[in-house]
């Protein structure tokens, strides 16, 4: 039987299952009117190998269709493999169970309300064109001699590099980028073949709107960088907090944008009643619950779980990354990736005779619990917590500083009466409640002295300020993002996909204020 499991899995990698036909007749009959673009508008969507984002490109074309023509393309992403340098094995592997074939078949599927194929990442290319983006990614792959020159990296005035940078540590796989491999030159060839698509796509049809699901690694980010420098409209649905953001060129991230959070929350007529509502949803956080913003853990950072913990009174804990996300989410970072952090991190500490330990991400994939490992044998003296002891424990156990680059533990440790530093942009940095820094001397200088830093007055209301502001959890909003979530954890091969569609029904009946209509509408305003 397990065979038989193993082959169907197989099979259905290359073709669709009857459920996720099922779910293409139904957004195809909610898009039964597919406009040809003439008097209409053209709209641009990103083909995904992921269910959710089908469902949801479906249902939001099914509402612009009500109120407009539209004729709607979709570009097919696909352009490295993951693991695909790995070993020849790994090649061969990726040769066969990545490739066009499987394309095809989300093809497919998006075309039960798209009216074609825009263009394809690994769709064909003049040989000639081919050979000349390779000369001009090996001069390009000759000047970078350090990670900070790879991240400034341009191509044709538009800025490649993090995206470069992201797409190397996410599918070579590795924590950090070794600037003189030669995946690294094949990246950068790609993404050069990549603007040369997407140019050619936007030059000759100028739709008017994309959607995408990130904004990330070259596969999402040419393609939305190219559209702001060409003045199309871009809507992105990658982050929890929102049903979609508008991109523009000087704000390209998915990332919700939180710089007006502090100054928008003190003019609010109620903010002192808000605030009290807010304490309760970060309390009930901090008891293990999980919410819009956290529902993509597999348990909460505060479970408990049971776990012992050693003597950590007084001193601070660094609360690792996953070194395989993409840490370029936010404008400013002061380290080049979370490898290149933690590294400095533990050197700065050990120079200063601190005693210290980290704690693994709870959500960490195998590769980056090997990172660990690795830092292990390199720092003889380095403490690793376990991941299943639970933040709570460590703050009742008498932990004296959390660090982190950007993680949620900056507004949780903070109400619990932690300070927490932080490295470069993020999404407190309206607020004083962290200490954030800037440059690799004030991260230093932070670290050295932590034993002096000391919490804001009013800590508690700040962090509910900030938490109000980034969940909305009493808004319209929120409603309409509790049911995507939904759809997000959805099991696509459940039996019952009545379910489902009933669900999708509901998206769109969300409210009687008609919510999600009216934030696709806000696409034309």
């Amino acid at each position: 039987m397990f065979k038989n499991l193993k082959l169907l899995t197989i099979f259905y990698k290359f073709y669709k299952s009857t459920n996720q036909k099922k779910i293409s007749d139904f957004l195809s009959s909610k898009n039964r009117c597919k406009g040809e673009g003439k008097n209409g508008i053209r709209v641009l969507i990103q083909c995904t190998e992921d269910m959710y984002y089908l469902s949801l490109f479906g249902l939001i074309i099914a509402e612009i269709r009500k109120n407009k023509n539209a004729h709607v393309e979709q570009y097919v992403v696909r352009s490295l493999t993951l693991g695909s340098t790995t070993s020849i094995r790994g090649v061969i592997s990726k040769l066969f169970f990545s490739n066009r074939i499987i394309d095809n078949k989300w093809v497919k599927l998006h075309s039960s309300f798209c009216n074609g194929v825009a263009y394809r990442y690994k769709g064909k290319i003049n040989f000639i064109l081919s050979i000349k983006a390779l000369y001009r990614a090996i001069a390009l792959f000759s000047n970078i001699d350090s990670k900070e020159s790879l991240l400034r990296l341009k191509y044709n005035e538009i800025m490649i590099g993090d995206l470069i940078y992201d797409s190397y540590l996410r599918f070579k796989p590795a924590p950090t980028v070794d600037i003189n491999n030669k995946y690294l030159l094949i990246i950068i060839w790609q993404a050069i073949k990549n603007i040369k698509i997407t140019n050619k796509y936007f030059v000759d049809s100028k739709p008017d709107l994309l959607l995408t699901s990130y904004s990330t690694y070259i596969q999402h980010g040419i393609t939305v960088r190219l559209a702001l420098h060409y003045g199309v409209q871009v809507q992105s649905f990658g982050n929890y907090e929102q049903f979609s953001k508008n991109l523009t060129i000087d704000d390209w991230f998915h990332t919700k944008n939180c710089e007006s959070y502090k100054s928008l929350f003190d003019n609010y007529p109620k903010k002192e009643e808000l605030a009290e509502k807010s304490k309760e949803k970060v309390e009930e956080r901090l008891m293990g619950a999980i919410d819009n913003s956290t529902f993509y853990m597999k348990k909460s950072a505060y479970a408990d779980q049971g776990e012992k913990i050693p003597n950590i009174k007084d001193l601070p804990v660094i609360f690792l990354h996953d070194f395989y996300d993409s840490p370029h989410i936010y404008k400013n970072m002061v380290f080049t990736d979370f490898l290149s952090w933690i590294e400095f991190t533990i050197k700065t500490l050990n120079d200063n005779k601190i005693r210290f330990y980290v704690k693994p991400h709870p959500n960490e994939v195998k590769e980056s619990s090997d990172v660990v490992k690795y830092l292990q044998s390199k720092y003889s003296n380095l403490n690793v917590l376990s991941s299943k002891i639970t933040n709570k424990q460590l703050v009742d156990a008498g932990m004296r500083i959390g660090v982190s680059v950007y993680g949620t533990i900056a507004h949780e440790l903070t109400y619990l009466g932690v300070p927490v530093i932080l490295c470069g942009s993020n999404p407190h940095s309206s607020y004083d409640f962290c200490f954030e820094a800037q440059s690799k001397n004030e991260y230093i200088a932070l670290l050295r002295g932590y034993k002096k830093l000391k919490l804001v007055e009013n800590y508690k209301n700040e962090v509910a300020s900030f938490y109000y502001m980034h969940s909305g959890f009493d808004t319209e909003m929120y409603n309409l993002m509790s049911l995507l979530v939904f759809l997000m954890n959805y099991k696509y091969n459940d039996s019952n996909i009545q379910e489902l569609e009933d669900y999708m029904g509901k998206i769109i009946r969300v409210s009687s204020n008609d919510i999600f209509r009216r934030n696709i509408l806000k696409f034309f305003n």
